[in-house]
């Protein structure tokens, strides 16, 4: 590769960064850009329940690479923009950032957009502008931000899913002074990482006062209270 090299990669997550990271390791004249639709540079998402409970002190805190570590790295970082069309024999990529519209030419991309959290099919979980007042999604910093402002000690939490985030959200929202209530469809916790006995062991170590239902999906969502269904 060499200087007429031009490298864009859409998404500035774990894998965007770190493919940006080692592009500029394997060329340094090569211009490389990076797309990011976020408010924010690569950052850790394993991170973002312990921002509840102030065991991380802030959520920027999770900020792995900064803006500032990409500019030193002659990698450009456009965040807020949004791919709007890739056109493959141009090999071009038209973007927007607001009302700013971008054009970025490239002979290699690179594809790292992650995933968006998956909403269940619970009744009444959605409004037209997106969730329910009350029910968050945790996968960014913004999500982290919006669930810290809800948090009230001696109120009630309810966590769908007992994988490993959802057992760390319990937790955390536990440390905060929540009564937190967990329900998972599956017949034990982490039941994607462990088998039953394993999971009953680390079952013993949460305490008591959070309450897990295993078997149970929740069906419907009403004012200050959820529905479930025990199968």
């Amino acid at each position: 590769m060499n200087q007429d090299t031009k490298i864009v990669i859409i998404g500035c997550g774990a894998g965007g960064g770190t493919a940006a990271q080692f592009a500029r390791k394997t060329d340094r004249k090569a211009k490389i850009t990076i797309i990011e639709k976020g408010k924010y540079p690569q950052y850790s998402k394993c991170g973002i329940p312990y921002t509840l409970s102030g065991t991380i002190p802030d959520a920027m805190n999770l900020v792995e690479f900064s803006e500032d570590w990409f500019k030193k790295n002659n990698i450009d970082l456009l965040l807020e923009t949004t791919v709007e069309k890739i056109d493959t024999k141009k090999q071009v990529i038209y973007a927007k950032n607001s009302d700013k519209k971008t054009e970025q030419p490239y002979s290699k991309l690179i594809i790292c957009t992650g995933a968006e959290s998956f909403i269940p099919p619970i009744k009444n979980i959605k409004k037209e502008n997106g969730l329910a007042n009350g029910v968050f999604t945790v996968r960014t910093i913004d999500d982290a931000k919006q669930i810290s402002k809800h948090i009230i000690k001696d109120k009630n939490a309810i966590v769908i899913g007992a994988g490993l985030i959802g057992l760390e959200m319990a937790d955390n929202l536990f440390n905060k002074g929540m009564r937190v209530t967990i329900v998972e469809a599956l017949p034990s916790i982490l039941a994607n990482n462990l088998d039953v006995d394993m999971a009953k062991l680390v079952a013993e170590h949460i305490p008591k006062e959070i309450s897990i239902y295993t078997n149970h999906i929740a069906t419907m969502i009403e004012t200050r209270m959820i529905r479930l269904v025990r199968f």
